[in-house]
């Protein structure tokens, strides 16, 4: 039994159907302004939910059936270099990134990149989360550093089997709020940390890559990707319960 930072237990799931899923966050007033929902359903996977193409696909990541939700992104088991990336602004504000993930190739080596945002300049922050094997105690890793400073490592031991859809939700409260980071999966939270404040930094942005690291060929992704989400405020503990319960719709989200 797995088990979260509370010592309740975390379940996986398989694909569920005949439900309506709690999906959109850009339909949920407090996210609407900034929210970009990619459901990877068909074509480039380039459009978000409300018709904006902010996504940039590389190498060809393909839609796929058998996704959590209909289609999904495949980066595929071996993945040659494949990733979908957008840009994000440098910002002490706060901010979202989830989704779901279904692991092809079981970790035996190495490491899996589910997203990774480099720094460029001394006032660029790095935001990675990865799969570690770890020699042989597979983890999940969060990795923040900004303005090229020693930042933070927040590690959570876990097998994640192949085959099986997982929810991910990672969120950072802003430097104003008070610096708190927080992670879940599959509704539970499994990280806490406060971070080391990024300066408000202006200048280019710089992409936030999905299923590879940052814009190099490294530690890539083996596996699908479904319902990406990016957004520009901070998600609670109801939020990441409510994402992953799939049984709401955006009109029940609690406050």
């Amino acid at each position: 039994m797995i088990l979260n930072m509370h010592g309740r237990p975390i379940t996986a799931v398989n694909n569920i159907t005949g439900i309506v899923p709690f999906r959109d966050f850009a339909n949920v007033s407090q996210y609407a302004a900034s929210a970009h929902l990619y459901k990877m359903e068909s074509g480039a996977l380039t459009t978000d939910s409300i018709g904006t193409s902010t996504l940039t696909n590389t190498n060809s990541v393909v839609s796929a059936s058998g996704g959590m939700f209909g289609n999904c992104a495949d980066f595929g088991a071996a993945n040659t270099n494949k990733s979908l990336n957008r840009n994000m602004t440098p910002t002490a504000n706060p901010w979202t990134i989830s989704g779901w993930l279904n692991i092809t190739t079981a970790i035996t080596t190495g490491i899996y990149t589910i997203f990774a945002r480099q720094y460029y300049t001394a006032l660029q922050p790095r935001i990675v989360l990865q799969y570690e094997y770890n020699s042989g105690n597979p983890r999940l890793r969060f990795r923040w550093e900004p303005n090229g400073k020693t930042g933070t490592n927040v590690n959570y031991n876990i097998n994640l089997s192949s085959g099986i859809w997982w929810n991910f939700m990672m969120t950072y409260q802003g430097n104003a709020a008070g610096q708190t980071f927080k992670g879940y999966l599959n509704g539970n939270e499994i990280m806490s940390a406060t971070l080391v404040s990024n300066a408000t930094a202006s200048g280019t942005d710089y992409p936030l890559v999905f299923g590879m690291y940052c814009d190099s060929t490294s530690n890539p992704f083996k596996g699908k990707m479904d319902d990406i989400q990016t957004t520009w405020a901070y998600s609670s503990a109801v939020d990441a319960r409510n994402v992953f319960s799939k049984l709401k719709t955006f009109h029940n989200i609690a406050a």
